[in-house]
């Protein structure tokens, strides 16, 4: 440990340091700092590291092999308890827990560092604290506190804690019984249904550490340096003083009305009273149909004509509305997975959002967007089983109607559990026109005619077949399961690229701008891709990248790919595959068709490397026929 120490102090130093000065930093003789520097020039040979001497000025450390010398380093980090990356976070707990200055030898003798890399920290401490609206307070020989207000504090530490600060989660865990924990969890949610607010899993772990860190607080005394009083709206004040009187009775302690006032004000932001589906006004209503209506026109949907989702839309919108104007906003968990799984829908609600920044003045986040997909989402659900709940009558012809057919009216049971469905030989065309069907499946072409939609399929059926017929139906465009198009149609070889170099952003921009220049697409379609991707990363699973515009504009219908061979991280995701989708207007649900194409791929980790080391358009395009997909014009 104390080698480290030794590393970190000439790491961090401008200048050569003494043997006489480390001696007195680390409170040992002279004589041990010389026997650990002999020790450590040895070590470096072997770790990426030398010490060097300079006569009458000390010494210095330079690195040799930096991975060698970070490995080294996290090996000994791991021997004490906070890495250099956790370290700036736990001073600031440190401070934000105690009320007193604090010295910078204080927090190097608690955190068991040299005060030299505590002296470069503080000024990483500072911007943090800063960002947060919290003022770092500097006292000749008293040290630093911070300065607050009391909301603010319990918001910081709240949001370390659920970061997983290991100073902070093992003192407020240790300072707290966790049976008297899990009986004030209880009390919580008993309080919210009598109350009658509601809230989603995500939202309510925040309450738990948000009231753990309350009563940690309150437990030491700690507090603002002035009151100041918070007042909230009845409901929310009277669910607060029950809370109280619940933290009363588990724990030896009371809080004071400030720390009520917080929790009370945290409730608003983290819950929205129930059954509020009355609450909308006639504007607002004017201005969602108008919009439904311009989505409607130009997607071929009917999310106007669904008076239940409307209702839904209108309730959830106005709350949001009344909350965003406050800057209260929830978090949303399934964000990422929805704008995966219904990227069209996404794409929508953005737009949606648009319209009510410029008319009331409010930013939705990328979480509330994804709230406001889900209403979206059910619509499109919900025409879909009323899709295949309109085919009363379904016929299956295979060529004896005998097992073969069995089987595949077991498997379109799975897919039209309310129907009727009947098997017929191609004997039986006599019997087939009197069963009135509304829609024939057959294994191979009629000679008859009927005036009813007629689907060629395979004589056995697997799981891509069905989804592909429950795809029919949810794109209300109907044809043949036999005649799928290979999905290496989309890809052209002037819109393939190889990359070894750039960010994500830059790649993703100059595809896009590529795109206009070779007229796949109207201009502006590089600048609704980065309107798109400021919203949401489109960056997935297994690194696959599905950027896209937040409005398609398309003259043709494909996609431009591109093969990332170097290291290239965005938000934290290592990016290999990028598809950029370009659509002509209006094939809302052929874009959604290629996503969950594209999110089969995706699910492969070994077939995403496959192509990702494709060596010629070619060799790609044969790879990814394995894919396939139906419906939209190409």
């Amino acid at each position: 440990m104390r080698d480290l120490k030794i590393i970190e102090e000439l790491l961090y130093s401008e200048q050569y340091r003494s043997i006489e000065y480390l001696s007195k930093l680390l409170d040992v003789s002279t004589r041990t700092i010389r026997n650990d520097l002999k020790y450590l020039q040895k070590l470096g040979e072997t770790n990426g590291f030398s010490i060097h001497q300079k006569r009458k000025s000390g010494f210095r450390i330079e690195i040799i092999d930096e991975a060698l010398f970070q490995k080294y380093r996290e090996g000994c980090e791991q021997c004490i308890p906070y890495v250099s990356t956790d370290r700036i976070f736990t001073i600031i707990a440190y401070l934000l827990m105690r009320k007193e200055y604090l010295t910078q030898e204080m927090l190097a003798d608690n955190l068991n560092v040299s005060k030299s890399i505590i002296k470069v920290d503080m000024g990483k401490v500072e911007e943090h604290l800063y960002n947060h609206q919290i003022e770092l307070l500097k006292k000749a020989h008293y040290g630093q506190k911070v300065e607050c207000s009391l909301l603010q504090r319990v918001l910081y530490l709240s949001e370390l804690y659920e970061q997983g600060n290991p100073y902070l989660v093992s003192q407020v865990d240790k300072g707290l019984k966790e049976t008297a924990i899990r009986k004030l969890e209880k009390d919580l949610i008993r309080i919210l249904k009598e109350f009658h607010l509601e809230t989603n899993y995500v939202e309510l772990k925040k309450l738990d550490i948000f009231l753990k860190i309350s009563v940690f607080l309150s437990l030491h005394n700690i507090g603002s340096e002035k009151e100041e009083l918070i007042e909230e709206e009845k409901v929310y004040k009277n669910a607060a003083i029950m809370l109280e009187a619940s933290i009363r009775e588990h724990f030896p302690t009371s809080l004071s009305k400030e720390m009520i006032g917080c929790i009370a004000r945290y409730l608003k932001q983290k819950t929205k009273p129930a059954g509020s589906i009355l609450l909308y006004n006639q504007e607002l209503k004017e201005e969602v149909e108008w919009f439904l209506d311009k989505v409607d026109k130009k997607n071929h949907t009917t999310f106007n004509e669904d008076e239940e989702f409307k209702k839904s839309l209108l309730a959830h919108v106005f709350l949001l509305i009344d909350r965003l104007h406050q800057q209260i906003s929830f978090s949303n968990p399934m964000v990422h997975e929805i704008s995966v799984k219904y990227p069209v829908v996404f794409n929508i609600c953005i737009q949606f959002a648009d319209m009510l920044e410029e008319k009331y003045h409010v930013k939705a986040t990328r979480d509330e967007i994804g709230f406001i997909a889900t209403h979206f989402a059910a619509h499109m659900e919900k025409e879909l089983h009323q899709n295949l709940n309109s085919f009363e009558r379904i016929a299956i012809v295979c060529s004896s109607g005998g097992g073969s057919a069995f089987l595949i009216k077991l498997k379109m049971e799975s897919v039209f559990p309310s129907s009727t469905i009947q098997t017929f030989s191609m004997l039986d065309m006599e019997e087939l026109h009197q069963y009135h069907p509304d829609i024939i499946f057959t294994i191979c072409q009629l000679d008859e005619h009927f005036d009813v939609p007629v689907i060629l399929i395979k004589e056995l059926l697997d799981d891509e077949d069905i989804r592909n017929i429950k795809s029919m139906f949810e794109f209300g465009k109907f044809y043949s399961s036999t005649n799928e198009k290979p999905f290496g149609s989309l890809f052209r070889k002037d819109a393939f690229y190889v990359f070894d170099r750039g960010t994500y952003k830059e790649l993703i921009e100059n595809m896009g701008k590529d795109l206009e220049k070779h007229a796949y697409c109207e201009k502006g379609y590089a600048e609704y891709v980065m309107e798109r991707e400021h919203v949401l990363s489109t960056v997935y699973q297994n690194g696959v990248a599905i950027p896209h515009p937040v409005e398609m504009c398309g003259k043709e219908s494909m996609i431009s790919v591109g093969l990332v061979q170097t290291p290239m991280i965005e938000e934290g995701k290592d990016v290999k595959l990028i598809f950029m989708v370009n659509l002509k207007k209006g094939d809302l649900k052929f874009h959604q068709n290629i996503t969950r194409a594209l999110f089969d791929v995706m699910q492969d980790g070994e077939f995403v490397e496959m192509l990702r080391h494709s060596e010629t358009f070619e060799d790609f395009v044969r790879s990814i026929n394995q894919i396939h997909l139906e419906g939209g014009e190409l």
